[in-house]
């Protein structure tokens, strides 16, 4: 199951979107977060109303962060043109394809026992972001991440 953190900078608006979120402790979870006075977003669509909303306060600067299948979720809004920078974090189902069309500066973070997320294709990651020096990026695999608990 995926998480899917959305930061507006200069601003403390949080939004968080789950994806799975019928899934027991994704659910938990995001009642903690809504609890703690933050924004939860069930869906990619849900996400683009919210960030519509904080653009018409004003405030452009957008960066979002995007675990297992909320990765997805960042690389979709990064090929939209609506974040300004992205993180990755064990990013599932983001394929080759969809990072050639990233326009905003990302950071992946894979890890080395990834079987949705290979070392093989992190470093594909790499390869694309190296041929666009005009999206500054960092891809790295570690020996470990934590992937259990969700």
């Amino acid at each position: 199951m995926g998480i899917f953190l959305l930061s507006c900078l200069l601003t403390s608006y949080r939004i968080y979107c789950f994806a799975g979120y019928e899934a027991p402790n994704l659910r938990k979870l995001a009642d903690k977060v809504a609890a703690a006075g933050f924004y939860v977003a069930k869906a990619f669509e849900d996400t683009k109303l919210v960030i519509s909303a904080i653009q018409s306060k004003g405030i452009s600067a957008i960066g979002a962060a995007g675990f297992c299948h909320g990765a997805k979720v960042v690389v979709e809004l990064a090929k939209d043109g609506l974040i300004q920078a992205g993180v990755l974090l064990h990013p599932s189902f983001v394929t080759v394809d969809d990072i050639k069309e990233v326009k905003a500066p990302m950071a992946i973070l894979g890890a080395e026992i990834d079987k949705l997320s290979s070392p093989e294709l992190v470093k594909q990651f790499m390869k694309i972001f190296s041929s666009k020096p005009e999206v500054p990026s960092f891809v790295k695999s570690f020996p470990v991440l934590l992937m259990r608990g969700l």
